[in-house]
């Protein structure tokens, strides 16, 4: 749920860049002021279609980060934006955001064989750009290969775990666990344990395969950013009644769990056969970080 007192901020912020003067005719990352006014909007709503997307991007480091910053502190993510569309010093918590000018051009560059924005072929809209790639853009420090500044760049998006443990702590939470699996390829059910706990007081963001979506076979390979949404039931039992060795079988037990991904809050996991199998979670499961509130 959306922090109400936080929200009521973010509102004001909102009405002051609908009707401000000082914004009249000004546009810039291909959108004005009302654009931008009704995008964040719908971002702050809590509908069930107004969340982060990275769309055809990489972006989805930057999408679970701002998914959580939203429900904690949409007014920092409101004025965040607005700072950063404005041209004027964006900063993050105790992060200071200054995206290359390269970022903007491309929000405001027209894609080949196309009357849209590059940012906007590729099904992401101006909001999510301006964030997700500023955030992203501004971290060159942290990868060593390139900038992030384009939709179609891969290798300069990922998002490594101290990353994502930079963007929350910068906002204010602390890391309550972390045992994201860089090196060994896979996490195991012990870790999915450790995790679970966590989500019904702060985030648990996990680092997975994009397979745990598409049904059994392909690449598990880590490649993949998503938060953890709701609480985990193995066999129909919340994953609290196991234990390390009071577990139930890998290879055969079910797993319900919902996670947002995509822009969807409430992707469910991919079905193998009548229900998800534990075992091909665990398949494409790497670990995860749990963090505290953002305050």
């Amino acid at each position: 749920m959306i922090n109400a007192a936080a929200l009521s901020k973010a509102t004001a912020l909102l009405a002051e860049l609908r009707t401000s003067r000082q914004f009249d005719g000004y546009k810039a990352w291909g959108v004005n002021n009302v654009e931008l006014a009704n995008q964040l909007g719908e971002r702050v709503s809590g509908g069930s279609t107004s969340w982060p997307n990275q769309g055809g991007t990489s972006l989805c480091g930057p999408a679970a980060f701002m998914f959580c910053l939203i429900h904690d502190r949409p007014d920092l993510y409101v004025g965040h934006i607005i700072d950063l569309w404005a041209g004027r010093p964006a900063t993050l918590g105790q992060r200071s955001v200054r995206p290359s000018a390269q970022v903007r051009t491309t929000a405001e560059t027209t894609a080949p064989n196309s009357q849209q924005t590059l940012p906007a072929a590729a099904n992401i809209n101006a909001v999510d750009w301006i964030s997700m790639a500023s955030l992203r853009n501004d971290s060159p420090d942290l990868n060593p290969f390139a900038d992030y500044d384009h939709p179609s760049a891969t290798v300069s998006a990922i998002t490594r775990p101290r990353y994502m443990q930079g963007w929350f702590h910068a906002a204010g939470a602390t890391t309550l666990l972390d045992n994201t699996n860089e090196i060994v390829p896979l996490a195991d059910w012990n870790e999915l344990l450790e995790l679970a706990p966590y989500q019904a007081s702060g985030w648990v963001v996990m680092l997975v395969s994009a397979a745990m979506f598409q049904g059994a076979g392909g690449n598990t390979y880590k490649n993949h950013w998503v938060v953890l949404n709701g609480p985990i039931s193995v066999n129909g039992r919340p994953i609290s009644s196991y234990n390390k060795t009071n577990k139930p079988d890998l290879e055969t037990a079910s797993i319900q769990a919902r996670v947002f991904t995509w822009g969807n809050e409430s992707q469910g996991l991919a079905t193998t056969k009548s229900l998800p199998h534990l075992s091909h979670f665990l398949k494409c499961f790497h670990g995860g970080i749990a963090f505290s509130s953002i305050p």
